[in-house]
């Protein structure tokens, strides 16, 4: 009898050990250390180009607000497994509303045709060149990211080849495609912002050479022969 209620209690005592070695491990596994805000934030930041301008979290999730060249968007990371649950665009380019807010303001200002519409970067500050026709001439505008006209100048027949002359990057040539016509020809090949441009001289070639960025961040350099008008595309990796 005595040896049927020791074996009842060793093997009680072996299940009671089992037990609770089960729940030391479960313990351990809930209980670990969540991923903290900071964590969260700098994963983001190590994954994605941009600014985080807004920081949010429900029980299960961190929420962040990045602000980014292309929009703001919306990420959700999980707490426990650090993975990103979702990420999702919410608001557009910026840089298109501020192009529809000064197209808007010269409409109203000079009641005359938008013809050209040029960005260019100049310190990392935006500049639009922007030409407008008028009844009986044209009108060159440069003006800021705010909206500001910078230089206002008429053009007419008798000045426009002069400056567009004037315009041209040319060291010790006179090709027939200007700096203005090869933008042009640029953004008909990619359409987005042209970040930068080049002229160039190569084996007794001259070239245009432009940087231009698309809405989604893929950058492309658009070589083109300022004598013949050759063009070659190439894509940044």
């Amino acid at each position: 009898m005595k040896k049927k209620i020791t074996r009842i209690l060793l093997s009680l005592g072996i299940l009671t050990l089992f037990t609770l070695l089960v729940w030391q491990i479960l313990e351990s596994l809930t209980s670990a250390e969540a991923l903290s805000v900071g964590e969260a934030k700098d994963q983001v930041g190590s994954q994605y180009e941009g600014k985080v301008v807004e920081v949010d979290q429900t029980s299960e999730e961190f929420i962040f607000t990045l602000e980014r060249k292309t929009g703001q968007y919306e990420i959700r990371i999980d707490k426990k497994t650090s993975e990103i649950n979702h990420m999702e665009r919410l608001t557009t380019n910026q840089s298109e509303s501020i192009e529809a807010k000064i197209r808007k303001q010269i409409e109203q200002r000079y009641n005359g045709e938008i013809t050209s519409f040029t960005e260019r970067k100049e310190k990392e500050q935006s500049r639009y060149e922007v030409e407008v026709k008028l009844e009986h001439k044209k009108m060159k505008l440069t003006i800021s990211e705010t909206g500001e006209v910078i230089k206002e100048q008429m053009v007419t027949e008798e000045n426009q080849y002069a400056n567009q002359k004037q315009e041209q990057p040319l060291q010790g040539t006179n090709p027939p495609i200007t700096e203005e016509q090869a933008q042009k020809l640029a953004l008909q090949q990619v359409s987005g912002t042209v970040e930068d441009m080049e002229y160039e001289e190569e084996d007794g070639q001259f070239y245009y050479l432009i940087d231009i960025e698309r809405g989604d961040e893929a950058e492309a350099t658009v070589q083109i022969n300022a004598i013949t008008g050759e063009i070659k595309l190439s894509w940044d990796d």
